[in-house]
């Protein structure tokens, strides 16, 4: 399930939006539920998809439905903090901008903080995206649903989530979002709750799931490879850069891949195309990072990553 924010019209106090949610073909009984909240409140709309298709999928299928002038993205695990609809609102109409993006709170799955309400949002202009979203720790994250995003400069832009990808959509999202842009903001306070569940799909660990996290890997090395050469002017040195860090990428993720005959044929690939080996490193600096980098580059320790990988699934079977 995944919910989208619209704003119909502005009311006084800046309140007024439609809520839509579109189940994604859940297991449990949030359809339901949904439908229940739809009785009781006439700005609640609610779709059930015909078969499980991804959050990009779901999120695309929702910018075109809305027909308001901003949409904020609300995952169903998640909160938004009290009063901040209406000022991240305000904010974005008052400078005609095409986002307004602010900071998010990261809270284990069974916490329940107390929200302060916010009266003030300290804004600045946020050109090239070049400030992140980031949690109390300083952790930055492509965060899309930490703010609003005006929903024509979405479809005048052709801007879509790649429904190719299970995994890192918002990242490329981002990414090209900040080449159609210039007029986007940021403020420091907290406007999204973001929670963390160990069942929830972005945790969730099983041979489908990396297979899948390798392919989506694979589809935005591809594309920034095709923005590389496009011609559009971008910058080469962003780009080469990002490149080198998808070539990384699809190594570690092709390690963790269970079934080993895919992961050989697919090792053999990325060498006949000089993916593999990759020359510069770009995981953190913390000892297991430390060891990723040194193993990864080596062909014997990128077979000690995928067998070590193996073991751990196998186990958690148990």
């Amino acid at each position: 399930m995944n919910c989208v924010f619209k704003v119909l019209k502005i009311k006084e106090l800046w309140g007024g939006y439609e809520i839509l949610c579109l189940d994604d073909c859940s297991s449990d009984d949030s359809f339901e539920c949904l439908k229940y909240i739809a009785t009781r409140y006439s700005n609640v709309v609610v779709r059930r998809s015909s078969q499980n298709r991804g959050v990009s999928y779901t999120r695309n299928q929702l910018i075109n439905m809305a027909r308001g002038k901003y949409i904020w993205f609300v995952d169903p695990d998640d909160m938004l903090c009290p009063n901040i609809v209406n000022l991240v609102i305000k904010a974005a109409i008052n400078n005609n901008a095409d986002a307004v993006l602010g900071n998010y709170l990261r809270i284990s799955e069974n916490e329940r903080p107390e929200l302060a309400t916010i009266t003030s949002l300290t804004l600045q202009k946020n050109e090239n995206l070049d400030i992140l979203p980031k949690d109390s720790n300083g952790t930055p994250m492509c965060a899309i649903w930490a703010g609003v995003l005006k929903r024509d400069f979405l479809i005048d832009s052709g801007l879509y989530f790649n429904e190719r990808m299970i995994a890192q959509e918002d990242t490329l999202f981002y990414f090209e979002m900040s080449l159609h842009t210039k007029n986007i903001f940021h403020f420091n306070e907290v406007a999204y709750v973001y929670r963390q569940r160990a069942s929830s799909v972005m945790h969730s660990h099983s041979a489908k799931r990396a297979l899948q996290y390798y392919h989506s890997m694979q589809e935005m090395y591809l594309v920034y490879k095709k923005y590389f050469t496009s011609g559009l002017p971008i910058s080469k040195d962003l780009l080469s850069e990002k490149i080198e860090h998808m070539q990384q990428n699809l190594a570690l993720t092709l390690a963790v891949v269970n079934d080993s005959r895919i992961v050989k044929a697919e090792l053999k690939e990325l060498k006949k195309e000089r993916i593999y080996p990759y020359q510069r490193n770009f995981l953190g600096n913390s000892t297991q990072n430390i060891v990723l980098n040194f193993l990864l580059k080596k062909e014997f320790g990128f077979w000690i990553i995928h067998f070590l990988s193996k073991i751990k699934l196998l186990l958690s079977r148990q």
